[in-house]
């Protein structure tokens, strides 16, 4: 009977692909486990109706796509630069952490 390889069904990428796939595949998860939990804790432990938990969580999924479009539409024809969109990103986050409250 053959040996079985795991190393023989993936394909030879790079170390930092591997780092990048595995860091995704860990997001990733937590982010669902948040999506799916989420919901059952701010309603029944926190109070709130589902209409707003549901509202809160589609408009950041939203933004999110908005988000992504307008900082690929800027990296893409070097309308700010890496540095600058990356500055500018980061100045957004903290506007809306702030602005929030900080929750």
């Amino acid at each position: 009977m053959p040996k079985f390889q795991l190393s023989s069904w993936l394909p030879r990428l790079p170390p930092q692909v591997w780092i990048l796939a595995a860091g995704r595949f860990l997001s990733q998860s937590g982010t669902g486990f948040t999506l799916f939990y989420a919901p059952i804790f701010f309603v029944d432990r926190v109070g709130l109706s589902a209409t707003a938990v549901g509202i809160g969580l589609g408009s950041g999924s939203v933004s999110g796509i908005f988000g992504r479009i307008l900082g690929g539409f800027f990296l893409r024809f070097k309308i700010l630069g890496k540095a600058a969109n990356f500055i500018a990103g980061g100045s957004y986050l903290c506007c809306g952490f702030f602005c929030t409250g900080g929750h």
